[in-house]
């Protein structure tokens, strides 16, 4: 494969905008299915049992959903989803929201969500368990009421 360690993680990371001939992706998946992998392209990572912070192509793309058997994950809290944290009880996220017109986040702005862990589940209406959008100072309020965890990670680039 030509090219350099970046240019193989832009092309594998591209998802279907890349433009890679197919000669050079039969003969050799493998590189650049590892420099995906290492570049942290495609899913994000479990957050706590079935929970998820999934990114999908992009990073503006991040949520957090609800991992199913199928291995197919229901949105729970939607993009860009830039930090989470959990506990026993709750899944806690923090977001950008889209700007107007939905082609970008806005960064000015910043929503929290709670998710009550007991009355979620795989079949589950989300709406049942999501408590938010909430303000930094209302879900401060909440934290201190509901004994929230604190966001134990997060997406620098998007925060």
């Amino acid at each position: 494969m030509v090219g350099t360690g970046k240019a193989l993680i832009n092309r594998a990371c591209a998802g279907r905008n890349a433009v890679v001939p197919a000669k050079r992706l039969r003969a050799r998946p493998f590189p650049l299915m590892l420099a995906c992998a290492l570049a942290g392209c495609g899913s994000g990572g479990p957050i706590d049992g079935p929970y998820r912070h999934d990114i999908t192509d992009v990073v503006e793309d991040a949520n957090v959903c609800f991992e199913l058997k199928e291995q197919d994950c229901v949105e729970r809290v939607g993009p860009a989803v830039f930090a989470v944290g959990s506990n026993d009880a709750f899944v806690v996220a923090a977001r950008h929201p889209a700007a107007a017109g939905g082609a970008t986040i806005d960064r000015s702005r910043t929503e929290y969500f709670y998710i009550v862990r007991a009355l979620d589940g795989p079949r589950k209406d989300p709406a049942d368990a999501v408590r938010g959008p909430f303000s930094q100072a209302q879900f401060e309020e909440q934290r201190a009421r509901m004994a929230l965890p604190d966001f134990s990670r997060e997406i620098s680039s998007l925060k």
